[in-house]
């Protein structure tokens, strides 16, 4: 199997991450797995992957926003018995904003248009989403098709952290709200959580929110009373940060996103067992039961002020969304599940 992608050896970067997760699933599954990764030579590119095309069965493709690695597509022109799989993360849309110009929405267009193209060459689709399959419907060419949602892998979470910021943030803050991401993504709603934060300082100075990836964020900060940002960081000190929290956001801005992905930062929150608050758009509804398993807020600033502090003065509460987050986790988020769907997926297309 050779499965192409931008980023692999990265800790710091979801793509990354995601694309290792689901690299080590299929390799469980007895399958060799070649990981490319793309230097920008699209020429040089092929030529490095014609041999290990050549031995393989199938050929994974990372699909999403950047549309960068849409043009392996066209291998199958060279090797048209070999079976060609997307794995699709997103659309070039979601790099829209309010503020893109009329170029900028031009070149979309074009994106979408060549990769409707592209897609013609394609034998199966593997979508990360229900949402995002229900949206690709009329924007590409699809033969076959499953859902292998995005999952939490529990060996991630058993690596030992050396950060000591941690302990430095601990020593004068007792209670953590987190989010932690791709910062520079302008859909993540770090404007809505500064707002919030400067709102619930005069309630209660005390509650302090640590910004994972935030010094590399689209929005300026200008309070920083009670908020601090942290650079990317590996993923073992990302989890460590996690564990230590007592609140975890997963805050989107709602106008700036098609939302039919599958947030990873989502499932760790919810694996380790804490109570999450998040936009309730797209496929978060699927996965959060309001005031069950973590809550949903419209990003309602006065709504989310009220939920942290819900939260902090009621820990009973907070303990059990966090016991149900790790339950949706270990039943219907697994890497089993996943294992078994790559296994019918392979098998649609002749891939034993």
């Amino acid at each position: 199997m050779v499965y192409i992608t931008k980023f692999y050896d990265s800790h710091d970067n979801a793509v990354a991450i995601n694309s290792l997760r689901r690299i080590k699933t299929i390799k469980k599954l007895g399958y060799q797995v070649y990981i490319y990764k793309h230097s920008g030579k699209f020429l040089y590119n092929i030529l490095s992957l014609y041999p290990h095309i050549k031995h393989s069965q199938g050929i994974i493709i990372r699909i999403d926003g950047s549309c960068i690695l849409d043009k392996y597509s066209l291998l199958k022109i060279i090797f048209p018995n070999k079976q060609f799989i997307w794995e699709v993360h997103g659309f070039p849309e979601e790099n829209i904003t309010e503020n893109s110009n009329y170029s900028s929405r031009v070149q979309v267009n074009w994106k979408n248009i060549k990769r409707k193209i592209y897609s013609f060459f394609i034998n199966l689709d593997i979508f990360i989403s229900e949402e995002l399959e229900i949206y690709s419907k009329n924007k590409i060419f699809i033969h076959k098709k499953i859902v292998i949602q995005n999952y939490y892998n529990a060996i991630i979470s058993n690596r030992k952290s050396t950060n000591p910021l941690l302990s430095l943030i601990l020593n004068k803050w007792k209670f953590l709200v987190l989010w932690g991401g791709s910062a520079q993504y302008p859909w993540h709603a770090l404007d809505v959580i500064e707002q919030v934060a400067k709102k619930i300082y005069a309630k209660d100075p005390k509650i302090i929110f640590i910004i994972l990836g935030g010094t590399e964020s689209w929005h300026r900060f200008n309070w920083f009373k009670n908020i601090i940002l942290v650079s990317k960081m590996p993923l073992s000190d990302y989890l460590n940060f996690v564990k230590k929290s007592n609140i975890c956001l997963a805050l989107y801005n709602i106008k700036s996103m098609k939302f039919y992905m599958s947030p990873l930062k989502l499932l760790d929150y919810m694996a380790l067992g804490k109570p999450v608050i998040t936009t309730g758009i797209g496929s978060i509804k699927s996965l959060i039961r309001n005031g069950i398993n973590g809550m949903l807020t419209d990003n309602n600033i006065d709504n989310i002020v009220e939920k942290i502090l819900l939260l902090k003065n009621n820990p009973k509460i907070a303990k059990s969304l966090g016991k149900n987050a790790q339950i949706t986790i270990k039943h219907n988020y697994n890497e089993d599940k996943a294992k078994r769907l790559y296994q019918i997926a392979f098998r649609s297309v002749g891939i034993n």
